[in-house]
């Protein structure tokens, strides 16, 4: 299974689990199994992205007119 954060890239990655495989934006943790999840450390990932949803709008990349 995977978790996967859209805005990963401003996150801050202080547990050290978070990757970009790639991507520019999307970062990912990923486990085989269920009692593989450090679940407090996945739980401050989560708490964060929250905040940071939070903090400001998403960039549109579409200009207004």
């Amino acid at each position: 299974m995977e978790f996967a954060f859209v805005r990963g890239n401003e996150l801050s990655n202080d547990q050290g689990l978070l990757e970009s495989k790639g991507r520019k934006q999307v970062f990912s943790v990923e486990f085989e199994k269920l009692k593989d999840i450090p679940q407090q450390a996945l739980h401050e990932i989560i708490q964060e992205a929250i905040l940071l949803d939070g903090s400001k709008p998403y960039p549109s990349k579409r200009k207004l007119i």
